[in-house]
């Protein structure tokens, strides 16, 4: 039984009919909803700051390259695929392979041995993860069996390098 007349309980509460104002909480009821409060700081920083990295760090371009193309030694696995070589002519070193049916075909029909690679750049902190071939010259699509990315000696700074990392690597 509650010691206090009716109308002075908290747990009792009338609706005034003008400005009712901000209801009573119980001591019990401020301290538990102080509790999630306090709980729920750590999860939402930990989201707020993997928000804040991922939406500059985690991202995409594009870039387009000047590329002079050849031809180097078939491979085993794919000796019907002609094995397409494209060098970045301003990084020196810098190399992406191709073997294709149809991309040999294509470069074949251009007047020169340069042509305009456009990229998609996939970034992770600034770094670049990854990157796709969007187009070769006026090419979208083509048959593709395999290929790789690299470096041959010691080249010149990266093509990626103008996209800052901010990382150290």
């Amino acid at each position: 039984m509650n010691p206090l007349p009716r109308d002075r309980r908290i747990d009792y509460i009338e609706f005034p009919a003008t400005n009712p104002g901000p209801l009573p909480l119980r001591r019990s009821q401020r301290e538990r909803a102080g509790g999630v409060v306090r709980s729920m700081r750590a999860p939402v920083a930990l989201v707020l700051l993997g928000v804040c990295l991922c939406l500059p760090g985690c991202s995409s371009d594009t870039g387009e390259f000047e590329m002079t193309w050849s031809y180097g030694e078939p491979a085993e696995n794919w000796p019907d695929r002609k094995h397409v070589v494209l060098q970045f002519a301003d990084y020196h070193g810098y190399v992406i392979g191709r073997y294709s049916s149809d991309l040999g075909d294509y470069l074949d029909t251009l007047a020169t041995d340069t042509v305009t690679v456009r990229f998609k750049v996939h970034r992770r902190l600034g770094c670049v993860h990854s990157y796709t071939l969007l187009s070769i010259g006026a090419l979208k699509e083509w048959d593709e069996e395999g290929g790789y990315g690299g470096m041959v000696g010691t080249g010149s700074p990266s093509p990626w390098h103008h996209w800052p990392c901010w990382v150290e690597q």
